[in-house]
């Protein structure tokens, strides 16, 4: 197999927060933005209170690459949904 030379994974467990949050990192370094938005909007209301604020940051991070990027492009629509999405990160 041609991942047989990689690192062995753990487990896959969905309520594993720490897998979930190298996930996280390896999918900014490569800037796959939207499905990092996807992961950390799913993991917003499952992780524990400790991990919240992290993961509220780095979807305020994410969502201001997205929205920068889809302005760039000219989405407006796209960028104004991820803007507001971004704001309500401000209100609370």
């Amino acid at each position: 197999s041609p991942y047989s030379s990689m690192v062995p994974m753990r487990n896959a467990n969905p309520g594993d927060e720490v897998l979930a949050l190298e996930l996280a990192d390896v999918l900014f370094r490569l800037q796959r933005d939207e499905a990092l938005f996807a992961l950390l909007s799913a993991r917003l209301e499952e992780v524990t209170e400790r991990r919240r604020d992290d993961v509220r940051a780095r979807l305020a991070q994410v969502l201001t690459r997205l929205v920068a990027r889809a302005t760039r492009a000219c989405r407006l629509s796209e960028a104004t949904l991820y803007h507001a999405r971004l704001a309500e990160f401000s209100e609370s």
